[in-house]
């Protein structure tokens, strides 16, 4: 077991930099492929502005390496979110997907994911997924204000996170609990995340 943390260590030291690069590499292709082509067609055609996080996916997605820069901006936007490397495999206004791959720094001493590993891709899937839903409602605040996950079994190799949610059609204030369940490469059910939602309206808070 020793040995296997210290391989481990070695492969994470040997490993990381290496997709670092690897990251940096896509970002600037991504752009080369995805952005100037977007800037052109805009200036050109007329696009409407892409102003919702799903546009926005669906848009780069089209372009090589378009699907991995947009999750590279999720990772800048969110910086300790990107420690997982999470890649986004869908981006709507009522799910959201998003996956990790099975990485030496993202492992636990028992050589499975690490359960805060899972905890943090449910949280940044449930995430996106508001915030998108959230786009579509105006003067919508939403701040998640509680996470919890359950572990169901070990975990080893790729886990994919689903997220399905609807927002209420009153419109008031709440805290709404939102699930997320993560699966791995067999469609084994392997954890449950459930992230609390503050959702606040502008409207709400005049008539106060």
């Amino acid at each position: 077991e020793k040995m296997g943390i210290i391989m481990g260590g070695i492969a994470t030291g040997i490993m990381r930099p290496l997709l670092t690069l690897t990251d940096i590499i896509q970002f600037f292709i991504g752009l080369a492929f995805a952005l100037l082509p977007a800037a052109y067609i805009v200036l050109t055609k007329g696009t409407k502005p892409l102003t919702r996080l799903d546009q926005l996916y669906n848009f780069l997605s089209k372009f090589p390496f378009g699907g991995a820069l947009f999750s590279l901006m999720v990772g800048i936007a969110s910086p300790y979110n990107a420690s997982v490397r999470a890649r986004f495999l869908k981006v709507e206004k009522d799910e959201c997907k998003a996956c990790i791959q099975d990485r030496p720094w993202l492992r636990n001493p028992f050589a499975s994911v690490h359960a805060i590993a899972l905890a943090n891709l449910a949280e940044m899937t449930s995430a996106v997924g508001l915030l998108t839903a959230a786009q579509y409602e105006k003067g919508l605040r939403v701040i998640p204000v509680k996470v919890e996950c359950e572990y169901h079994k070990k975990v080893r190799g790729q886990v994919t996170a689903t997220a399905k949610y609807t927002l209420p059609a009153d419109k008031k204030d709440a805290i709404i609990p939102y699930t997320v369940l993560l699966h791995d490469t067999k469609g084994e059910l392997v954890a449950t995340g459930v992230v609390h939602w503050k959702l606040s309206y502008k409207e709400n808070a005049k008539k106060d």
